[in-house]
C-alpha cells in the first residue's frame, strides 16, 4: 500500500484507460505551457503513445505537477500519472525515438 500526500496528486497528468488517451500538462519553456493529448498505440512488445497535436491546447498558467519537455534530447518528464482516479505511476519519461511525433514510454 502506497500512501500519497494530498498535495501530490495528479489532476494533470491522467491515462484514460476507456479512451486510450494520456493528457499531459507540459511546461516547454520558452514555448509555454500546454496540455497534449496522446493515445495509445501499441503495448507490446513496448508501450508507444502517439501525439494528437492538432488537439494541443495552450495554458496561462501550470499545475505544480506539470510535466517538463527537454529538447534535445526530446525527453518529456512525467512526475506522476493518474490512472483511475489514482496516481499508479511516477517519474515516467517519454522518449522520442521514432523520428516522428510519437514517443515509446520507458519507466
Amino acid at each position: 500500500m502506497e500512501i500519497v500526500n494530498a498535495d501530490l496528486v495528479s489532476i494533470s497528468n491522467r491515462f484514460d484507460d476507456a479512451t486510450g488517451q494520456l493528457s499531459i500538462t507540459v511546461d516547454a519553456y520558452a514555448s509555454g505551457v500546454v496540455q497534449a493529448p496522446f493515445l495509445l498505440e501499441s503495448q507490446s512488445p513496448e508501450v508507444i503513445v502517439e501525439g494528437v497535436l492538432d488537439s494541443v491546447t495552450a495554458l496561462d498558467t501550470s499545475a505544480a505537477d506539470f510535466a517538463m519537455f527537454d529538447e534535445p534530447p526530446s525527453h518529456l518528464f512525467i512526475p506522476a500519472l493518474e490512472i483511475g482516479d489514482q496516481i499508479a505511476l511516477r517519474n515516467l519519461v517519454l522518449i522520442n525515438r521514432c523520428g516522428k511525433p510519437s514517443v515509446h514510454l520507458t519507466i
